[in-house]
């Protein structure tokens, strides 16, 4: 840009030039022109004393000197005319080289930061197997299948400046890691306003795959192998609440406080025996009942296929669809460690319960230990916050088929075991789920059977 300087320099001293010619020229007409018109004024005014002047010849010969004055006037108009027009052009050159000169010098900048954002990516992705399993939380050839789903089924298009596996590559590690924008920022050398954007795109696609990624519902057969299992028949999962701290208005806090005194959202889960969930259903206030919460959900998506039930602990009703323990008996696993074996039919019922509900605490606990947005609140509006919680339901289900062994499963998980206390909350309106005659008998069936089926 600064070799157009002296260019700059000399157009402007040539204009200054010609404008001190032109004044120069433009005062020797003038003066040429008042003495002109003073010679005249005399020849006139000698003749008019002789009288010898003639009618009008004083007013012809004036008007010959302005005609001819007009005609320098008009001179001089163009001519400045044409020195400004001159300016402008050179200007307007000097402007344009130099923007140009700070475009190709911006563009330098863009290529250094795409090398540094290229081995970063390289790096994440392509690196060692540990390290993406550890940074991503799924392998490379899963992380690869995961993106062309998210491009078939969920409608992610790359951008001018950024490929698929990038952008899933940062949500990814959103939600594994909690990674802030400022630190993404830096690693992947991009705009906040674009890594914010990125995050909302592939959240939208991940959920376009709810249909392929919830489980589907399959009830327990007779020949199931799992003790576990093996003796609830139609049973399809269980099902539980947990809390997830969220971030919400002071107005609210009130209404988002748990039982354990944290700002969260109670979320409904319901997972099949292999631990993957068939339905999640985040939102509800931190107050409110799992009754509640579950009446809710019966209302909209989730379904109890016909003759086939859930297992649900002491804070849900003993219904139709829901199978839950014996209240006032031991059930939790930890009451039955050093060899405290059940008593009576209902403890070795509820032992069992217990054992083959499990899946669903242990589930909960897998979710956070493997999303670490979801152990602690994010600054992502309430209604985002939800979404984001069932796309990392839908990505736990990935990882698990996608893995013959689930690499979190390995490291030590902390169950999320919440309070069973029982509902004491009215109901308000929706689908009743109170205590039935027919589910009361159901159980004491199946209670006599399993604890003799134990004692022989």
């Amino acid at each position: 840009m600064y070799f157009l300087l002296p260019i700059f320099v000399s157009s402007i001293r040539l204009i200054r030039l010609k404008f001190s010619i032109c004044l120069e020229r433009t005062e020797r007409a003038l003066s040429s022109t008042s003495m002109a018109e003073s010679v005249l004024f005399i020849f006139f005014t000698r003749k008019r004393m002789e009288g010898s002047e003639t009618p009008n010849t004083y007013a012809l010969a004036h008007r010959a000197l302005s005609s001819k004055r007009s005609l320098r006037r008009k001179s001089i108009h163009w001519w400045f005319n044409v020195q400004t027009w001159f300016m402008n052009t050179i200007l307007w050159m000097f402007v344009a080289l130099s923007t140009r000169c700070r475009r190709t010098q911006r563009i330098r900048y863009i290529i250094d930061n795409y090398s540094k954002r290229e081995g970063f990516f390289k790096r994440l992705v392509h690196g060692p197997e540990a390290n993406c399993i550890s940074q991503l939380r799924m392998s490379r050839v899963a992380f690869l299948k995961l993106c062309d789903m998210l491009v078939t089924n969920g409608g992610l298009k790359p951008t001018k400046h950024m490929i698929v596996e990038e952008q899933v590559a940062i949500f990814l590690l959103v939600l594994s890691h909690h990674r802030k924008n400022r630190t993404l920022i830096t690693e992947f050398q991009r705009s906040g306003r674009t890594i914010s954007t990125c995050v909302a795109k592939v959240l939208h696609a991940v959920l376009q795959l709810h249909s392929i990624l919830f489980a589907k519902p399959k009830a327990i057969t007779m020949d199931c192998n799992d003790d576990r299992w093996g003796i609830f028949q139609n049973c399809v999962g269980a099902l539980d609440g947990t809390y997830i701290d969220v971030h919400v208005s002071p107005k609210d806090h009130n209404r988002f406080r748990s039982r354990k005194g944290d700002i969260a959202t109670n979320v409904l889960g319901v997972c099949n025996p292999q631990m993957q969930f068939i339905y999640v259903f985040p939102g509800w206030e931190g107050s409110a009942a799992d009754g509640r919460v579950l009446r809710d959900a019966l209302t909209r998506r989730f379904r109890v296929p016909q003759g086939c039930y859930y297992l649900v602990d002491g804070g849900y009703a003993n219904c139709e669809g829901f199978l839950a323990p014996y209240r006032g008996q031991r059930y939790h696993l930890s009451e039955w460690q050093n060899n405290n074996n059940p008593h009576n039919v209902h403890e070795y019922f509820n032992m069992k319960h217990s054992q083959a509900r499990n899946v669903i605490e242990r589930g909960f606990g897998l979710l956070k230990n493997r999303w670490a947005i979801l152990r602690s609140a994010s600054w992502y509006p309430i209604r985002m916050s939800c979404r984001i919680i069932v796309a990392c339901a839908l990505l736990h289900n990935f990882i698990r088929r996608e893995h013959d062994i689930d690499p979190m499963e390995d490291e030590e998980i902390e169950e999320d075991e919440d309070d069973d206390e029982e509902d004491e909350e009215e109901n308000f309106g929706g689908v009743d789920l109170c205590p039935t005659e027919a589910w009361t008998a159901f159980r004491e069936d199946l209670a006599p059977e399993m604890y003799n089926a134990w004692m022989a």
